[in-house]
């Protein structure tokens, strides 16, 4: 435990620690000093020498409700918390503590620390996800959820290949669609994204500019063909990579 220690400092400590589960609870600090590319640059080559040695269990960066929720930091925050998501996924013995689950009471008055009962919920994630490790179980990236809310605008297609009128279709202005549906957490969107998610001009046409504004870039590929975001109670996005360059 280092108070006000950054991801590096963290993550230089726990290339020496033994072979026992190693927990990292990610911070704050390297959002406040605007240096959140750390966790792009780094964090995935330590995390996976980590897990070559023991199990490792890591946090997502905890909400700050001690800033307006107008400040650039809380999209840091999200973007952040979707790559650690991902590494949790795609990384051997690496598993995922989600402190999006806590709520505004799980902190204190100030809103930057976690109250008592935000660190004894946060004592029960850790020993539950210890247990799963002892047992040899691994929760997976969840299926999109099948959405629950009614659409704006429905028609029914009988056809068969639409499954006689199983699957319906949403005629909408699609910024009206996620605007309804973005907190909806039994809700996914899906759309076609390129696979240069690092040039500055990906995502800058089309639809793609709708979810650039609602839910940020996708920081890196879950898979070669798909991306993964989730915002906190909200909407899941997947991105279907269709092409490898935005200009293609």
């Amino acid at each position: 435990v280092s108070s006000g220690a950054t991801i590096e400092q963290v993550l230089k400590n726990a290339a020496n620690s033994n072979d026992a589960p190693l927990i990292i609870i990610a911070g704050t600090n390297n959002m406040s000093n605007k240096s959140t590319e750390v966790f792009y640059s780094r964090l995935e080559g330590e995390l996976r020498t980590l897990g070559e040695k023991q199990a490792v269990c890591i946090s997502t960066v905890p909400r700050r409700y001690d800033i307006h929720y107008n400040d650039p930091i809380h999209n840091d925050i999200i973007s952040v918390n979707n790559y650690i998501r991902e590494l949790t996924v795609r990384l051997s013995n690496i598993y995922l503590i989600d402190l999006d689950i806590l709520r505004r009471f799980h902190f204190t008055t100030h809103g930057l620390h976690l109250s008592y009962r935000g660190k004894k919920k946060l004592s029960y994630m850790i020993t539950n996800i210890l247990r799963d490790i002892n047992k040899g179980t691994r929760d997976s990236v969840p299926l999109p959820p099948r959405p629950t809310t009614t659409p704006l605008i429905v028609k029914d297609v009988n056809s068969h290949l639409f499954l006689e009128g199983k699957i319906k279709i949403s005629e909408v202005n699609f910024k009206d669609a996620i605007k309804q549906f973005c907190n909806n957490k039994e809700v996914a969107f899906a759309h076609c994204i390129s696979a240069d998610l690092h040039d500055k001009k990906n995502m800058s046409a089309g639809v793609a500019t709708i979810f650039k504004e609602h839910f940020g870039k996708p920081s890196s590929l879950l898979t070669q063909s798909l991306t993964y975001q989730k915002l906190p109670n909200g909407a899941t996005v997947y991105g279907l990579v269709t092409k490898s360059k935005f200009f293609n």
